[in-house]
């Protein structure tokens, strides 16, 4: 015999499991000074018609970027969680290594950098 619960609350699971990996969503975050150093180097180099990807070469996740934030504010602020823009890709990492190859490109400020250069601008 086999019996099967099947209840208007059945969405509930997938709501919660959904909510509880929220903020584990990584981005290859970069400062503005390792775009404009990217496009410096394109501008200057022999390379024409050329697409690039312009990145810190690494993932950070949005939990991780919080805790960071928290960290160089003092602060203790948890994230509220919602539901992800449609669309919306779950990790996005930029391989820099055509940059590098084609335009000696590496990026000169971290991420933990850029966002301690960041803070005093919005203070």
């Amino acid at each position: 015999m086999v019996c099967l619960l099947v209840s208007k609350h059945t969405i509930v699971i997938p709501k919660f499991i959904s909510l509880l990996l929220d903020g584990e969503q990584s981005r290859d975050f970069t400062f503005i000074d390792n775009a404009i150093q990217a496009n410096i180097r394109a501008a200057e180099s022999d390379v024409t018609g050329e697409a690039f990807n312009v990145g810190c070469g690494g993932r950070v996740t949005v939990n991780e970027l919080v805790d960071a934030l928290n960290d160089l504010l003092d602060t203790d602020i948890d994230p509220i969680y919602d539901d992800p823009r449609p669309g919306d890709v779950r990790h996005s990492h930029a391989d820099i290594s055509k940059a590098r190859e084609l335009l000696s490109y590496e990026p000169e400020v971290g991420f933990s950098e850029g966002l301690e250069q960041t803070i005093p601008y919005y203070r």
